[in-house]
């Protein structure tokens, strides 16, 4: 071989290693920006995972939490109709009951919660008014209980 030649073999054998090395350096690099770029979008990832997971869970408390609320006014809206059949009914019980009959219930119920004392329970029996029940006790007596009521009455007969 001739020098020139080994001279050449050289700079081609150099220019090879020299390629070799910019290649693996940007092999490196490729993997290095990969690695980076993989990280980068497995942290996304995650955190949109996280945020989307925190939104659905306030979503479900929000849905649940509007359930329950209509549930509740459902029961309530029930329990109020309930109770106004109930007053409804019992009016009409004593709305149909003989004078007599309902006068002594009316002191039955006032009586009920009375305790013992000086006092007076007066009633009043027209029609066209109000039958009011009071009562008036000494000031002796320290835990009196009544019930006052104001019951409305439709005149039964025309007098």
């Amino acid at each position: 071989m001739s020098g020139l030649e080994n001279i050449l073999s050289i700079i081609d054998s150099q220019q090879k290693e020299n390629e070799k090395k910019i290649m693996d350096h940007a092999e490196n690099k490729v993997r290095e920006i990969m690695s980076e770029a993989e990280d980068k979008a497995d942290k996304a990832y995650k955190e949109y995972i996280q945020r989307a997971t925190l939104k659905n869970e306030h979503d479900y408390n929000t849905a649940c939490s509007s359930i329950d609320s209509a549930m509740k006014r459902k029961i309530l809206d029930y329990k109020v109709k309930r109770i106004n059949e109930a007053i409804e009914k019992a009016y009409q019980k004593l709305h149909n009951l003989p004078d007599t009959e309902y006068f002594q219930l009316i002191e039955k119920l006032a009586k009920r919660d009375l305790r013992k004392g000086d006092g007076v329970i007066s009633m009043c029996s027209n029609v066209n008014q109000p039958i009011l029940l009071t009562a008036s006790f000494s000031h002796t007596e320290t835990f009196l209980r009544i019930i006052v009521f104001v019951l409305y009455l439709k005149p039964k007969k025309k007098l």
